[in-house]
């Protein structure tokens, strides 16, 4: 007697919506030498979908553009996080 096979595929999509990004207008990034658009580090976190400890170590090894407030507030360069 023969077994039947039985094939499951699953697909999957995400759909990740910020809505306070819009609030925040560009800045000037100087390492983009251009406008762009400041995230928080868990907005950061979310957009690439790694820990906020990975975000924190690409601003360490200065492979992620930020600003940091006078308040200790880090902002992260959204163009440096999508090349």
């Amino acid at each position: 007697m023969r077994k039947k096979k039985t094939e499951i595929i699953v697909e999957r999509d995400q759909v990740l919506v910020i809505r306070n990004l819009g609030a925040r207008d560009p800045e000037w990034c100087l390492e983009c030498a251009g406008r762009a658009r400041m995230v928080t580090v868990d907005e950061a976190a979310a957009i690439t979908q790694v820990s906020a400890r990975s975000i924190y170590r690409r601003v360490e090894m200065r492979t992620a553009s930020f600003r940091e407030t006078a308040d200790s507030q880090l902002f992260i360069c959204l163009n440096s996080l999508l090349i």
